[in-house]
């Protein structure tokens, strides 16, 4: 099985397998990740990054604690003291309102933006 390089926000580098998650990473290690974490910023180690979206400002992707991991990563864990992870935390609330208000209202049409 491959294996992939993964360096945690304390320095230290696990070897895993490819495909593991930080939230697997987490529990096998017994690691102190915040448990109130909300996502991950992972940085290259190697090169960009592929199928990642657009970065941040600092160079940096958010994902998802449940995302496979593919390739050499550095990580940063979020959480609700990080300015970025508002931003997620946003994000994922406005898509829970957007379902709420088509349940109650089958007919609506959504819009993203201003007017």
């Amino acid at each position: 099985m491959e294996t992939i390089h993964i360096t945690l926000p304390d320095g230290s580098v696990k070897d895993v397998p490819k495909g593991t998650t930080l939230q697997t990473l987490r529990a096998e290690f017994r690691l102190a990740l915040p448990m109130l974490a909300v996502v991950a910023k992972v940085y290259s180690n190697h090169g960009p990054l592929a199928d990642f979206g657009d970065p941040a400002d600092d160079g940096g992707y958010m994902i998802d604690l449940r995302r496979p991991l593919q390739q050499d990563l550095k990580t940063k864990i979020l959480t609700d003291k990080d300015a970025d992870s508002l931003f997620v935390f946003r994000h994922s609330a406005a898509h829970l309102l957007a379902a709420a208000v088509m349940e109650l209202y089958p007919d609506v049409k959504l819009g993203i933006g201003r007017r």
